[in-house]
């Protein structure tokens, strides 16, 4: 979309891009288990990312969203009940009587979010942007802006960005800034993880709402970043096309007690026929936020903070190889001509550690269970990839908030102490669309501790990874058609093998577990 409008004074060019897309999703199990029921939703998602530029120097861009991504507006029915009658999981009185109509459906109003906004201004070395702006990075299974539709999550930073080199034609480009962060400001165990907190309810909210965020100068976060890229892919006249990456980015505090860092390194190559794509991201450092809780660091108590060293290493790649191709057509999407038929056969592995800690999860200073909080050490393992890298569609994609997550083990919609590895084939075809069948098996890192499993022998209800550490087997199909530019037709079915990994109580059957999506995409 692209608007001109002018003045004897002012020019402005106003442009954007974005999409609608409708997603339908039927699931015959997401537990993979008896204990969970069939899932069936149409889901929508609306993000439109708009630019003002006003010279050649200086723009605005700005981005809009329709339906929160956490938010049931985003499902097609919306609610029986508008929210503002819905007051702790009860019916308000003065709400008795505004129930939907079947027949004329009051939905909510729709409200757009702004969730980013930043200014860009063109030196002649250097692109420089300051506002809440997004970042990608790699496969993104670090970072992600998640401008795909149904994102989950989102890598968007207050700060600013000078890249050097960015829109010339040179090999090497560079990327440094700075990012304005915070420490965790909510209770995410106890009100106790705050130091010198009341346990009264009351004076716990006080405390926590007066010693952290904007009224505690030791509360402050800074992020600052360097990106350095090698790119031949489009410059180089070798069969052998390269980009590598390198991310650097450390996290400190004015009070000393958080010192994170993040080495993220990414190379992509392609020879021929064979092409591979693969990133190796480090965590190093310690920190006192109690957010690593999370992921099986241990909880600060009463008197003391304590410091989590956050070593960690985690990685995903994939290969593939074109084993045949015929004919030639035009592609209108990227003007320039490819092949009609392409065959190739892939293969996708990860490992996301895991932090077996995260199993001692009774945090109740007053006891000291089997499964004591206290037991975990300072050492915090675990790595939860990006929510919006999703190389399955049922393996951690769950739908569900579910019960059965632990802190460093489990997680049902990010993937976290797991080994995955997929094998696939892949069929494009420019005219008749491309198809996706895929192979997916993988089993959990790090195992439950003795002393926990015996904890629960005689419970009925016991934590994933019980039982065994398989996760199972799953085949995916996919099918897309572009009808043009603007419209894009997506179809997907799987079925899921669970393993032991899943279960979750001697009695419990598991269960098969389906799934067919149909998506339509419009770009805007």
């Amino acid at each position: 979309m692209v608007i001109l409008g002018s003045s004897p004074v002012l020019a402005v060019f106003i442009d954007g891009t974005g999409h609608y897309s409708v997603l339908g999703d039927l699931r015959s199990s997401p537990l993979h288990s008896g204990s969970s029921d069939r899932y069936q939703a149409y889901r929508q998602s609306l993000r439109f990312m708009g630019e003002a530029r006003l010279n050649d120097n200086i723009s605005l861009f700005t981005e809009f969203q329709l339906f929160a991504d956490d938010s049931q507006l985003g499902f097609w029915g919306d609610r029986p009940k508008p929210s503002r009658c819905l007051q702790q999981g009860k019916i308000s009185d003065d709400c008795q009587d505004e129930h939907q109509n079947p027949t004329f459906p009051a939905y909510e109003h729709l409200i757009p979010e702004i969730t980013q906004a930043y200014v860009r201004y063109s030196f002649p070395y250097c692109l420089l942007e300051a506002g809440r702006r997004g970042r990608n990075w790699g496969i993104g299974m670090f970072l992600d802006a998640g401008e795909s539709p149904f994102s989950s999550q989102r890598s968007v930073f207050d700060g600013i960005t000078c890249h050097i080199n960015a829109d010339r034609n040179q090999l090497l480009s560079f990327s440094i800034g700075y990012d304005k962060l915070a420490e965790t400001g909510a209770p995410l165990y106890s009100p106790s993880h705050f130091v010198g907190a009341n346990n009264d309810d009351d004076a716990s909210n006080t405390a926590t709402t007066a010693d952290f965020g904007a009224y505690n100068h030791d509360d402050d976060l800074h992020q600052i970043f360097l990106a350095i890229e090698y790119d031949s892919r489009d410059l180089s006249s070798s069969d052998l096309k390269r980009f590598t990456g390198i991310y650097f980015s450390t996290i400190l505090s004015p009070s000393g007690n958080i010192d994170v860092k993040f080495f993220d390194l990414y190379v992509e190559l392609e020879y021929r026929n064979f092409a591979t794509r693969n990133e190796c991201l480090f965590r190093l450092g310690k920190s006192s936020d109690p957010s690593w809780y999370l992921l099986g660091g241990k909880p600060n108590t009463d008197s003391a903070l304590t410091a989590n060293e956050l070593n960690s290493t985690a990685f995903a790649g994939n290969m593939s190889y074109m084993f045949y191709r015929t004919g030639s057509a035009v592609d209108k999407s990227q003007s320039r001509t490819r092949a009609l038929q392409k065959h190739s056969l892939f293969v996708e592995y990860l490992f996301a550690p895991g932090d077996a800690d995260g199993y001692y999860s009774d945090y109740d200073p007053e006891t000291d269970t089997a499964i004591a909080a206290s037991k975990r050490n300072t050492s915090v393992s675990a790595y939860s990839f990006h929510r919006n890298f999703k190389p399955a569609l049922l393996f951690f994609n769950s739908p569900y908030d579910a019960d059965h997550s632990i802190a460093g083990v489990f997680s049902p919609d990010s993937l976290m102490n797991v080994y995955l590895v997929a094998l696939g084939y892949r069929y494009d075809n420019l005219i008749w669309g491309n198809a996706e069948l895929k192979f997916i098996t993988g089993w959990q890192h790090k195992t439950i501790p003795s002393d926990v499993k015996a904890h629960y022998e005689d419970r009925d209800d016991k934590p994933v990874g019980y039982y065994g550490r398989e996760l199972g087997y799953e085949v995916d199909l996919r099918y897309s058609y572009e009808f043009s530019d603007a419209l894009r037709l997506s179809l997907g079915g799987a079925i899921a093998i669970p393993g032991n990994f899943w279960r979750t109580a001697d009695a419990m059957d598991r269960e098969l577990n389906f799934l067919l999506q149909s998506n339509i995409a419009f770009t805007l």
